[in-house]
């Protein structure tokens, strides 16, 4: 492919994005979008050398960017601050070249307005012939700098294809951007390196994503290729904050309470991968990474201050006295976090068992408090049992006698239409053995197409896939995480020894669970050597969908506290907001139930049987 059809393939996936935030954060405000032009064919706009449809569709992107900027000053002030037009910014400067006087502060409020400057250009016929050498002079002059301008690419375009490249590209840059920075959070206004642009931009962003977008930052022989690539990866992973974007949007238009629960939880989803590797034994990774985990800790430290200085600051109505009590103890119990001591390797256990056992109790405090708020909650993970078949007959699986069972492929769609309105983090598929199901293919397909920034979990003891390359091959292409249950029970620690480096070598994420007192040391040594040499997740439990042997706990916590909840939905419809509790007399409720929601973010009155078996919780 030459690079000029790529380019014409990469503005229109642009144009795509650039509908789905900037409309849909219209939407959320109430903004007059200018929908007759919601439908432009930029590439017809580049390749007809129309010169008046450019002039139509930069005015209609200016205007929809002055909308935004003016519909609030809060929000402009909001954006004005944002990582995302800190990152504007840099991106003008340093990688197209553009003068830094065009994006300073000042023209969101002051008279140096370049966007209307530019609207008006384009509305009026009589300074079209201004605006473009001006924008033909910027190319002339700053040709040395411009490392796009050295690319192949770029050299083969005419004199008039640069002009519109520049011009279309120039305006998709600012309102996609713009749009994020109106989206993004606001953090303590201080100077701001592009390490923490990155990660407060991004919070979802695993490490080596990250380093490798701050390389990409960092290049000055950045391609356009790289660069066009970059910005579409970047506003794709907005999606994963959009349910809490959007809850905000609607519910205030000043910067309240909501915006610091918001951001204080965006701020735990930085750390919830970091916490989620070395937490479970990763001795390697912790020593590695040391030097980054400092900075986290330091980044941290800086947001718990801020946090402490907002609450402070704030007047405690009465009625709120319990929430603001929870927010604050919450805090001090994260800012603990700062005086963690990440030099020594003697402190490894420790430092993992205190966070293991403390984030989540505060995540959940601070997901009660947004669910006070903001009156919504989400499910972390929906699990979705297809089948009851499997390939092996585990003693301590209670599935083991439910019959061979399929889940009809049209109700497994209905099933995930219901949570068209709901946000969830992850689907995680199950069974059974799931790579048994004939049409397995189809339900990755259809999930990777309907929910293309989630993540998709296959639940599998690998014999199937280790024997069939045509399985293995469809849902390596679907599923992001294998969740690999493996030990002596399952019998499959030759599959398991040969499949996970494979899928290590797809890039996938893979979590070996193992069972407490079903595993020989032989077969334990042999995992525990796997997860060294490809860098698996490896979990021991004591309960996995069995009940057996004596309770571990004396007095729990009920399941009323825990506020983000995970919901698990078996072949017939029957739910249960416990993985563990499926085999209970009844079920909490049915997926076809009309108060189906309702029922969903219900608290729990009383404890499920097997919570008295759970490690998940503690004695208070």
């Amino acid at each position: 492919m030459n690079d000029l059809k790529y380019f014409y393939l990469q503005l229109d996936k642009l144009k795509k994005t650039f509908k789905s935030y900037v409309f849909t954060a219209a939407k959320w405000q109430n903004i007059d979008v200018l929908p007759g032009y919601s439908d432009l064919d930029i590439r017809f706009v580049i390749e007809t050398g129309s010169e008046d449809e450019i002039m139509k569709f930069s005015a209609y992107v200016g205007a929809m960017f002055v909308n935004l900027r003016n519909h609030s000053l809060e929000y402009s002030r909001l954006f004005e601050h944002s990582p995302g037009f800190i990152y504007l910014k840099h991106e003008l400067e340093k990688k197209l070249g553009l003068q830094a006087d065009i994006f300073t502060w000042r023209f969101l409020h002051g008279k140096h307005n370049v966007f209307n400057d530019i609207t008006r250009s384009f509305l009026k016929p009589s300074n079209k012939n201004q605006f473009i050498p001006y924008f033909q002079s910027i190319i002339e002059n700053r040709l040395n700098n411009y490392s796009l301008e050295k690319e192949v690419f770029y050299n083969h375009l005419s004199t008039e294809i640069q002009k519109k490249y520049f011009i279309v590209y120039h305006y998709y840059l600012v309102v996609l951007y713009a749009t994020g920075g109106l989206l993004s959070k606001t953090w303590p206004k201080s100077k701001t390196s592009n390490l923490q642009i990155v990660k407060k931009t991004f919070p979802e962003l695993k490490l080596a994503s990250r380093s490798k977008l701050l390389n990409l930052i960092r290049d000055e022989k950045i391609s356009s290729k790289k660069l066009l690539d970059k910005i579409e990866n970047d506003f794709s992973l907005l999606k994963n904050d959009i349910f809490f974007r959007s809850l905000l949007v609607k519910k205030t238009r000043n910067l309240t309470l909501e915006n610091e629960i918001e951001s204080l939880v965006a701020g735990m989803s930085m750390l919830r991968a970091r916490l989620h590797r070395y937490c479970d034994y990763d001795k390697n990774y912790y020593q590695i990474n040391i030097k980054q985990l400092i900075r986290e800790k330091n980044d941290f430290e800086s947001m718990c201050n801020y946090f402490d200085c907002f609450l402070k600051a704030q007047k405690k109505p009465s009625c709120d006295k319990p929430y603001f009590i929870s927010l604050h103890n919450s805090i001090r119990e994260l800012e603990k976090f700062k005086n963690l001591d990440f030099s020594s390797q003697n402190t490894y256990k420790e430092t993992s068992q205190y966070l293991l056992n403390n984030f989540y109790k505060i995540e959940n405090a601070v997901f009660q408090i947004l669910h006070h708020y903001l009156g919504s909650i989400s499910i972390d993970c929906l699990k979705i049992k297809i089948l009851s078949r499997c390939s092996r007959m585990c003693s301590f699986c209670i599935f083991s006698n439910d019959g061979k069972k399929d889940m009809p492929f049209d109700k497994f769609i209905n099933i995930i239409n219901k949570f068209n309105e709901i946000h969830f983090n992850k689907i995680f598929i199950n069974g059974g053995e799931p790579t048994l199901y004939p049409q397995i293919d189809e339900i990755g397909e259809y999930l990777k197409n309907k929910f293309p920034h989630k993540e998709l979990v296959l639940g599998t003891n690998c014999t199937i896939i280790n024997r069939s390359e045509k399985i293995f091959q469809s849902v390596l292409k679907h599923f992001d995480t294998f969740a690999i249950g493996c030990d002596d029970e399952h019998r499959n620690i030759t599959d398991v020894l040969n499949i996970v480096p494979r899928l290590r070598a797809a890039n996938k994420t893979v979590v070996i669970n193992t069972l407490n007192n079903y595993i020989s040391k032989e077969n334990d040594d042999k995992l525990k050597k796997l997860s060294a040499d490809y860098g698996v997740v490896h979990v021991y439990n004591n309960l996995h969908h069995f009940c057996n042997g004596k309770k571990i706990n004396k007095t729990i916590r009920k399941c009323s506290k825990l506020k983000q909840c995970d919901l698990m939905v078996t072949i017939n419809g029957a739910c249960f907001k416990c993985f563990n509790a499926v085999d209970e007399t009844a079920p909490d409720f049915m997926i076809d139930d009309e108060d189906f929601a309702k029922k969903l973010f219900k608290s729990n009155k009383k404890p499920y049987k097997y919570c008295y078996y759970c490690d998940d919780y503690t004695e208070e």
